[in-house]
Parts: structure tokens; C-alpha cells; sequence
């Protein structure tokens, strides 16, 4: 499979993918306070993927680094072996933390029976198995061969796949020097800081005014995208392509520049599409493409969100 192909597989996952953030809401569970872990991550498909590791004696694991969602859960047997860990524990069905699962939740809420769950997605993906809670340890910042602890975390073991922290609304869109006029209720449903999605997506209502300055302030060759979800694409070279204006999202306190490595993605030879897509419904989000070159903060006792430029090129 060609790059170019990657691409256009990541922008239809995208657009399958977003539905399927909206069921899963466990942000109220919580771990120790720990500082100073990090974890390897590689780029797989415009998919990031880290590792950790789960359990005594601790297995490592791979995962896709998903902040679309609030649920963990991993592979049984496969990836993780339950049996094979001796702090894990499953949760009764009548625990707390199993009826905070509301509808994904399967059992019967009786106190002898176990927790199990079941998440099906839009795209068909589907997620199906226990819940329960064992030990999760991550590489220590400044000795990657030490595993730092960070406490117990409730988890689904997966007998069959994960979906947000919400961000605030955006205050405003700026393409070039030129504010986007959009309905004040555009996004009324708020963005979501989502890593498990490559493409940002905005809501048909912000979307089809930004689209509509953006084909103004661009005078090249238009053409057709290789899928229909890529509505804005045309011919041009690096150097044209970086000439294109830059686009900026205000939120509430904080600003963030898009230049047009991120805004733009080459699906052919010297074939450029709007890297941001249309939203099949009501809610906007950022995703992992528009934020290559950000830093993101996530306080989840506040539950709010922070951003910095940064320049994260190696």
C-alpha cells in the first residue's frame, strides 16, 4: 500500500470513526497522581501507538493513543492474559464503576455477577468482554529501563476495538486576514481533542463558509479528490502549497496557528486536499493531523484543555 493510499484510507476511518465517540463517558474514575512517566510512540497509518504495560509481573502492551475516549481496554489472551496477573481483579456487575457504563453495560447489576460490556461502533468495529482493574506501569522520564507504577485503572478485556475529553467551543475561525462569519450555534455541541482521528472535522455549518474563503484566497487548478469526503482539492508544487494562507482556530484563551503542512495533504502526485473535513453530525473535532505541531495539556480535574505551538519536527 502506497502512502498516498494510507492517506485516503485514514480520511474515510476519520469520517467512519466520529460516531463512535459518543458512548463511552468514564473521565470520573481516577489514579494516582504520578509525574514524570513517558511512553515510546510510533506513527502507524496516521495512527499514533504507544506502549505501557499492565499487570503483575507487568506485559507490555501496544496501544492506539486515542483522546477521543474515556474507556481503556486492551486484547484478552492475545495482548494481556488476565489469569496470568496477580493483582487483577474483576468487578462485579453491582460496582460503581460498572454502572457508570450506563448503556455498554451487559450484566444483569447483580452483585455475584461480573461486569461485562459491549461498545458497538459505527464503522461495525465492536468491542465486547469484562471490565475490571489491575496495575498499569510506564517507562520513567528519565530512566526509560525503570517502570513507574502510576496505581490501579479500570480497563475492558476485549473478547472481539476505543473510542472524549471535550474541549470548549471555538470562538472563531481566520483564514489569511479574513474572520469566517458562521452561526453562533455552529458549535453549540463543542470540539473534541481527538488523537484517534486524523482528519479535523467541523460541523457543515462552519464548515461550508470556511470552505467557500479558503477556494477564494487559492487560485490553483482545481481537481477532483480520490474520495468524495476530500471536497477541496488542487494541483500545485511544495512551494505553492506553502504559500497558501494560514488558517487559525481562536478558542476561549487560547489561539492555535494551522500552517499549511497541516492543513493541506498531498493524496497524489502534486495533488493537494483539505486536510479538514466535513462532520457527519453535530459536533467538531481536532484531530491528529492539526496536531502535529501542537502541545497539548489535559487537566482532568478541571477537565479542561491547554495548547501551545510548538515545532515538533525531528
Amino acid at each position: 500500500m502506497t502512502w498516498y493510499e494510507r492517506r485516503i484510507i485514514s480520511a474515510r476511518r476519520s469520517v467512519n470513526h466520529l460516531d463512535m465517540r459518543e458512548k463511552a463517558r468514564l473521565s470520573k474514575f481516577k489514579i494516582q497522581a504520578v509525574s514524570d512517566i513517558s511512553s515510546h510512540a510510533i506513527i502507524d497509518n496516521l495512527e499514533y501507538i504507544a506502549s505501557y504495560s499492565i499487570g503483575t509481573p507487568p506485559v507490555k502492551v501496544n496501544a492506539f493513543i486515542d483522546t477521543g475516549g474515556d474507556m481503556i481496554w486492551t486484547l484478552a489472551q492475545s495482548t494481556f492474559k488476565p489469569s496470568a496477573s496477580s493483582t487483577y481483579t474483576k468487578l462485579s456487575c453491582a460496582s460503581r464503576y460498572c454502572l457508570a457504563l450506563g448503556d455498554l453495560r451487559t450484566c444483569s447489576a447483580v452483585e455475584t455477577e461480573t461486569c461485562t460490556y459491549d461498545m458497538t461502533y459505527d464503522d461495525g468495529a465492536r468491542s465486547t468482554g469484562v471490565f475490571g482493574r489491575d496495575k498499569f506501569l510506564f517507562d520513567g522520564s528519565y530512566d526509560p529501563s525503570k517502570l513507574v507504577d502510576v496505581g490501579y485503572i479500570y480497563f475492558g478485556i476485549n473478547n472481539e476495538r476505543s473510542p472524549g475529553l471535550k474541549g470548549q467551543a471555538s470562538n472563531g475561525i481566520r483564514v489569511g486576514l479574513t474572520e469566517i462569519e458562521y452561526p453562533s450555534f455552529a458549535f453549540a455541541a463543542g470540539v473534541v481533542i481527538d488523537s484517534g482521528i486524523s482528519h479535523s472535522m467541523l460541523t457543515s455549518k462552519a464548515f461550508d463558509p470556511f470552505l467557500d474563503e479558503l477556494r477564494k484566497k487559492i487560485k490553483l487548478p482545481i481537481v477532483k479528490g480520490p474520495l468524495d469526503e476530500l471536497e477541496f482539492c488542487f494541483q500545485g508544487t511544495d512551494d505553492e502549497v506553502i504559500k497558501t494562507p494560514e488558517v487559525v482556530f481562536y478558542f476561549t484563551d487560547v489561539t492555535l496557528h494551522f500552517s499549511s503542512d497541516v492543513i493541506f495533504e498531498e493524496y497524489s502526485q502534486g495533488v493537494w486536499c483539505l486536510s479538514i473535513l466535513r462532520s457527519p453530525s453535530l459536533r467538531s473535532v481536532i484531530g491528529n493531523i492539526q496536531m502535529r505541531n501542537l502541545e497539548v495539556g489535559y487537566d482532568l480535574q478541571q477537565k479542561g484543555v491547554a495548547f501551545t505551538n510548538s515545532d515538533c519536527k525531528p
